[in-house]
């Protein structure tokens, strides 16, 4: 919304704030009445990211009365509708460009911008700096949401529909949480994930404590499709989450779990050797070997003893004594 505020502090190098972004654009498929009501009777399809669902108009329907049919199955279809004017625009519930609505004409009579079948997609959203694309190689766009992978980090921005122009810097902050997975006490592995909290879980259409008792959409009637909507948007929340979890205890947990059990097998077999060894046996081994090193030495000293004397005995028949 407007009071969306982002900060971003950047430690090294450089970084080109944003400053026009274009929000991501629904699907739409016009369909213009200039009474405001159905001029004809007419049966057809509408298929969204989430199905598709047959409509049947029997002729004299407010263009508000029939918008309220469409948004009354959005939750099976992905397809929402409104009134501008004398136009039914009939939209996909998300944005982007792999949002789409598919129009099908099935009996009767019901133009959409002059043709009886089509498919419209949406478009996604665009952010400038300076002029130029404000967005580095290495981001996703997909409907409002920018996904940006840098130095290691992984980012994800998602706007609010209806916003545009320029928005404030982004504060990334937080601990992630700490792993002690190997053999050293200075070394830890992080898992970061976002809020589970229900406030946070959900996307563009609300969050999960909205449809809770008491919230903006609570109870179903009228807002049955909107929670059905918010339920999809937190279900992928919660995917992604399990994704980054599954993703750390492959890469990290696994690995040091192999590597620690290694080393545990390891000692353990060092130990098993140890305690295998008949401490009389060794103790009769050593005192052989002491024997045998001071034998050694007594016969060193003999032989000295003997070469001394040969010399005494060579130098006295030289005369050299």
């Amino acid at each position: 919304g407007d009071d969306a505020s982002i900060s971003l502090e950047v430690k090294s190098g450089t970084f080109t704030t944003v400053e026009n972004y274009t929000e991501a654009s629904q699907a739409v498929i016009t369909h213009t009445e200039s009474t405001g009501y159905i001029a004809a009777a007419a049966q057809f399809r509408l298929t969204g990211a989430d199905g598709s669902y047959d409509f049947t108009l029997s002729g004299g329907e407010s263009l508000s009365q029939v918008a309220q049919m469409i948004r009354a199955q959005s939750g099976t279809t992905g397809v929402t509708a409104s009134v501008y004017g004398d136009q039914l625009l009939i939209q996909s519930t998300d944005t982007g460009s792999s949002a789409f609505v598919t129009f099908q004409l099935l009996s009767g009579t019901f133009d959409i911008e002059g043709d009886t079948a089509g498919t419209a997609y949406g478009t996604n959203a665009t952010a400038q700096a300076s002029g130029s694309d404000g967005t580095p190689g290495d981001t996703t766009i997909d409907g409002n949401r920018f996904i940006v992978n840098s130095g290691g980090f992984h980012f994800e921005i998602e706007f609010q529909p209806g916003f545009t122009g320029e928005f404030d810097p982004i504060t990334v902050s937080g601990e992630a949480i700490p792993f002690a997975l190997s053999t050293s006490l200075t070394r830890n592995f992080t898992l970061s994930i976002p809020s589970v909290l229900s406030t946070k879980l959900g996307g563009i259409s609300g969050t999960l404590d909205q449809i809770a008792s008491g919230g903006a959409y609570s109870g179903l009637g009228s807002n049955t499709s909107r929670a059905l909507r918010i339920v999809d948007e937190a279900l992928a929340d919660l995917t992604k989450i399990e994704g980054h979890v599954d993703g750390f205890y492959n890469a990290a947990v696994t690995s040091s779990s192999n590597l620690l059990s290694d080393v545990q097998s390891k000692l353990e077999s060092a130990i098993e050797e140890t305690d295998g060894y008949d401490e009389d046996e060794e103790t009769t081994l050593l005192t052989k070997a002491q024997n045998l090193y001071d034998n050694g030495v007594a016969a060193l000293q003999i032989l000295n003893l003997q070469r001394s004397s040969i010399i005494t005995m060579i130098q006295k028949i030289a005369g050299l004594l």
